[in-house]
């Protein structure tokens, strides 16, 4: 266990150094592979489907804030929804500006939180983000994340009806307009999805704050645990098809997922957990401190040992007298003269 908390230093160190680096590096990827998913299922505009639009758009994104990953998706969406139709562009704008609306009002600067979605979903692994963004940020991000969820759901679901623009029997705009929302509002695995992550996320945010000990390690066990229990309820109702196999492999690649990032960013040691209080004129504080856990290398263990001293700086007289000893007759002649 030493081993890799000293892994984890020398990492975590590296990443400080060069954070200049590894950030825009970690923008361009998420980036990046989001563009790729979205032009993946609806690329309409062959012009800005190609690969290198997404190389583009991503190393963009890569200088920019956070939010400039989530602000050239919408951009690129929409071009893609205006090649293919007019009522697709109107209902994704709609929606685009209503969820704006709410992410400024409720949950600014978790705009990430909205691009990964997709791609937690697409790996199959969606029940990690919920977990991950409850211990990083507050009950509040739960509406960048079904604004996410919301967002994969009628991207995937425009692939799903792309006949309805090509259906002759469809003569007017009004009746697409209504397939459109009708089809889409009446999907309740999208009702079901947004619920159980937008609660797991509040339940992690709210655990974790707790003065209880262990609280990030409780925090992760009941966001997950709250995951199974609403999907397994709902789907041994009856109301929906869910995938128990699923299910219990996305929740355990999600918790391996989110142990190792538990890991690398927070590695506390709650054994030495301390509850301060200190107050000024006007407030009392209460602060729990929980230490991180530092180990120190070999070499800087060797560092901190103090040198032998050479023995030609040794003193024979300071020696033995150290020890309680008188020196022989014959030294202390030798040193009379």
């Amino acid at each position: 266990m030493i081993y890799l908390y000293r892994v984890r230093e020398r990492l975590m160190g590296i990443f400080t150094k060069f954070d200049f680096l590894f950030i825009p590096l970690v923008k361009f990827l998420t980036a990046f592979f989001a563009y790729l998913w979205l032009n993946a299922n609806v690329g309409f505009m062959e012009k800005i489907s190609k690969p290198v639009i997404a190389l583009l758009a991503a190393l963009l994104a890569a200088i920019l804030p956070w939010g400039g990953i989530t602000a050239i998706g919408t951009v690129l969406l929409l071009m893609h929804m205006f090649a293919l139709s007019l009522e697709a562009f109107i209902v994704t704008l709609v929606l685009v500006l209503i969820a704006g609306i709410l992410y400024y009002l409720f949950a600014p600067g978790s705009s990430v939180v909205i691009a990964l979605t997709p791609l937690a979903f697409y790996l199959k692994l969606p029940y990690a983000l919920p977990v991950m963004t409850g211990l990083l940020s507050g009950v509040t991000s739960a509406v960048s994340l079904v604004i996410g969820v919301f967002f994969y759901y009628w991207i995937t679901y425009i692939r799903q009806i792309v006949g309805i623009f090509t259906d002759t029997s469809l003569t007017g705009m009004l009746q697409r307009f209504v397939q459109m929302i009708n089809g889409f509002t009446g999907n309740r695995m999208l009702i079901l999805m947004s619920i159980t992550l937008a609660v797991s996320l509040v339940l992690v945010a709210v655990i974790r704050k707790l003065p209880i000990p262990r609280a990030r390690v409780i925090a992760i066990a009941a966001g997950f645990l709250t995951n199974l229990l609403i999907l397994f309820i709902i789907g041994y109702s009856g109301e929906l098809s869910v995938s128990v196999s699923e299910v219990l492999l996305g929740t355990l690649g999600s918790a391996v997922l989110v142990t190792i990032l538990e890991f690398m960013i927070f590695c506390v040691d709650y054994g030495r957990t301390e509850y301060l209080e200190f107050e000024d004129d006007h407030y009392v504080y209460q602060v729990k401190a929980l230490p991180k856990i530092e180990v120190l290398s070999k070499q800087a263990s060797e560092e901190e040992k103090p040198a032998p001293m050479p023995i030609s700086d040794l003193d024979p007289d300071a020696m033995v007298a150290e020890v309680g000893m008188e020196p022989e007759p014959e030294e202390q002649e030798d040193h009379k003269e």
